[in-house]
C-alpha cells in the first residue's frame, strides 16, 4: 500500500524530473534553432508548426539519452536532499525500510522504461523518416563513392525478377533511377516510380531488349506508364529502410525472410540495444540508490553527480560501439552484447540487494 510519504516522494521526484527535462530540451532547442533559423522561416515569418514538429521528432529520436539523463539527475537530487535534510534518518526511525523509500523511484523508472520502449516501437520509425526528409531538403550531403555498399538497392519481386534502384524516398513513396530486370532479354529503365492509390506510376520509361548480336537496345520509350497495385505485392517496402528506422515488428518479421537485406546478427544486435537502452532508467536507479546507505560528507556532491553521469555516457557509448561491430557480423551479438549486459545487470542487482539490507 502506497503511503502519503511515498506519494510525497513520488511528486517531488516527478517535479524534479520534468524540471531537468524542460531545461535540457530548452537548451538543446535554443542552440539548435540558432543554427537552423533560416530553415524554419518563410520570407519574414517563422513556420512555428513545422518547427514544433521538427523538435518533437528530435526529442523522440534522442529520448533514449535525454530521459535517462534527466531521471538520473532527479534521483541524485532527491537522494541527496533526503540525506542533507536528514529526512532519511526520520523515515528509518519511523520503521520505513530502504526498499519502501525507493518504491516511488522504481514506479517512475518502470514507467519511463515502458515509455522508452513504446517510443522506439511506434514513434522512432516515422520520426527518423521525417528528419531524413528534412536533411535531404536542407542539407547538402556528400555523394557516396561508387564502390559503396549502399550505392544501389535491390528488391526481389514475387516473380523472382529484380528491381535495382538508387534511392527510395519513404515520405514521397517514390523510387529513383530504377532498372527492372524482367529477364536477361528484357529490362525496363525507369527514372521515377511513384506509389499512389491507383497503382505504380512510372515516369520516363525506356524498354531495353536484347538483339541478335547480344547487346541491349532501346525498343520503346514512354513518358508515363501505369503498373498495377499487384505488381509489387510480393515485395516489402520496409525491407530497405535502415534498420534503425524499422519498428520491432518489422525486425522480427525480417528474421523469417530468407533473403533479407540485413543479416540476423544485425537484427539481433538492434533488438538487444533497444532492450538495454529501454531499461536504462532501471539500471541507473540500481546504480545510484546505494548512496542512501553509503553516503559520506567527505566526498563532494559534485563528485557523485559527475561520476554517475560519466558512467552513463561511457556505458551508452560502449554499447553503441559494440552494436556497430555486431551489426557488421564481425562478432556474434550474443558474445559482445548479451554476455556483458547480463554480467552488468547481475552485478547491479547484487550490489543493490546487499547495500540496502
Amino acid at each position: 500500500m502506497i503511503t502519503k510519504i511515498q506519494r510525497h516522494l513520488f511528486k517531488r521526484l516527478l517535479k524534479s524530473f520534468f524540471l531537468f527535462l524542460i531545461l535540457v530540451v530548452f537548451t538543446f532547442t535554443l542552440i539548435d534553432f540558432s543554427t537552423k533559423v533560416s530553415d524554419f522561416s518563410d520570407t519574414h515569418s517563422i513556420n512555428y508548426l513545422f518547427m514544433l514538429k521538427f523538435y518533437g521528432c528530435e526529442f523522440c529520436k534522442r529520448a533514449h539519452i535525454l530521459v535517462p539523463l534527466c531521471f538520473s539527475l532527479s534521483i541524485l537530487l532527491q537522494v541527496l536532499h533526503l540525506l542533507k535534510t536528514k529526512e532519511l534518518i526520520a523515515l528509518l526511525s519511523a520503521g520505513i525500510t530502504y526498499r519502501r523509500i525507493l518504491l516511488p523511484f522504481w514506479t517512475l523508472g518502470l514507467g519511463l522504461s515502458t515509455l522508452l520502449f513504446l517510443n522506439r516501437h511506434y514513434l522512432i520509425p516515422p520520426t527518423r523518416l521525417f528528419i531524413e526528409s528534412y536533411r535531404n531538403d536542407h542539407v547538402r550531403i556528400a555523394k557516396k563513392p561508387h564502390n559503396s555498399d549502399e550505392a544501389i538497392n535491390t528488391l526481389i519481386l514475387k516473380d523472382d525478377s529484380r528491381l535495382i534502384y538508387q534511392s527510395y524516398d519513404p515520405i514521397k513513396k517514390e523510387y529513383f533511377d530504377l532498372f527492372w530486370i524482367i529477364s536477361p532479354q528484357r529490362i525496363l529503365r525507369i527514372k521515377y516510380l511513384e506509389n499512389n492509390p491507383n497503382g505504380f506510376k512510372a515516369r520516363f520509361v525506356d524498354e531495353l531488349t536484347r538483339n541478335q548480336m547480344g547487346t541491349l537496345q532501346k525498343k520503346h520509350s514512354f513518358k508515363e506508364l501505369m503498373l498495377s497495385k499487384e505488381w509489387l505485392k510480393g515485395a516489402r517496402f520496409d525491407r530497405n529502410l535502415p534498420i534503425q528506422s524499422q519498428n520491432l515488428t518489422q525486425m522480427f518479421k525480417g528474421l523469417s525472410i530468407k533473403d533479407y537485406i540485413y543479416s540476423k546478427d544485425a537484427i539481433f544486435s538492434e533488438i538487444i540495444l533497444v532492450t538495454i537502452m529501454s531499461l536504462s532508467p532501471l539500471w541507473l536507479l540500481m546504480m545510484q540508490s546505494p548512496i542512501l546507505s553509503r553516503y559520506t560528507r567527505e566526498i563532494p556532491v559534485l563528485f557523485y553527480v559527475g561520476s554517475h553521469l560519466l558512467f552513463f555516457f561511457c556505458i551508452s557509448t560502449i554499447f553503441d560501439g559494440l552494436g556497430i561491430i555486431t551489426q557488421r557480423s564481425i562478432v556474434s551479438p550474443w558474445i559482445l552484447l548479451v554476455i556483458p549486459a547480463s554480467i552488468g545487470f547481475a552485478f547491479l542487482i547484487r550490489r543493490y540487494r546487499t547495500s540496502l539490507r
